[in-house]
């Protein structure tokens, strides 16, 4: 009785354990997509107005306001 209980605590947190590491994954995807689409639009932003900014100083800049 007691090996069955074990396998199902042990099923239940390894897909515990995976839906979490999956979840971080897209996560961690987003956030980068997320900057990539700020930053091109800053970069386009900057090119309209004349302004000379490079688009791996605007991602500086936005790491620096994230807090990184």
């Amino acid at each position: 009785m007691q090996n069955k209980n074990w396998r199902r605590i042990a099923l239940i947190l390894s897909i515990m354990m995976a839906g979490t590491i999956i979840f971080g994954a897209g996560y961690a995807i987003g956030v980068y997509d997320t900057s990539k689409f700020v930053v091109n639009i800053a970069y386009k932003f900057a090119q309209y107005q004349n302004i000379t900014l490079g688009k791996a100083e605007l991602m500086e800049y936005f790491i620096k306001l994230k807090g990184g």
